[in-house]
């Protein structure tokens, strides 16, 4: 972990990118394993995604530990999909940030 004179928004931004794009896909993946799984594996998926919204939730808190006056733009970081309009400047950018993110692992279709 970085010192928090360190810890820059734009490094909130990008893992919040990435925080963002693992909730959508493994809601997907969840849903779509469910139909093909008995429910005691499903719900080890569903465990993970869990223990994962608890990692988001600590790095939430150290983001307005580091950034206090962020206020309640500070939940669209690592909160919110990927597929709704965004609510504000902060969220349109974490989703922009997701959407390259998202390019530079799975490529483009052009």
């Amino acid at each position: 972990m970085k010192k928090k004179t360190d810890r820059t928004m734009e490094m909130y931004v990008e893992a919040g990118a990435y925080a963002r794009l693992l909730s959508d896909i493994g809601t997907k993946a969840v849903v779509s394993m469910s139909q093909i799984l008995p429910a005691n594996e499903s719900d080890k998926l569903v465990r993970l995604l869990n223990r994962f919204s608890e990692v988001k939730c600590k790095a939430d808190d150290q983001l307005f530990r580091d950034f206090p006056g962020i206020g309640n733009e500070g939940t669209d970081v690592f909160y919110g999909t990927l597929s709704e309009k965004p609510r504000n400047e902060l969220d349109e950018e974490v989703i922009r940030t997701a959407k390259q993110k998202a390019i530079e692992l799975f490529g483009s279709e052009d």
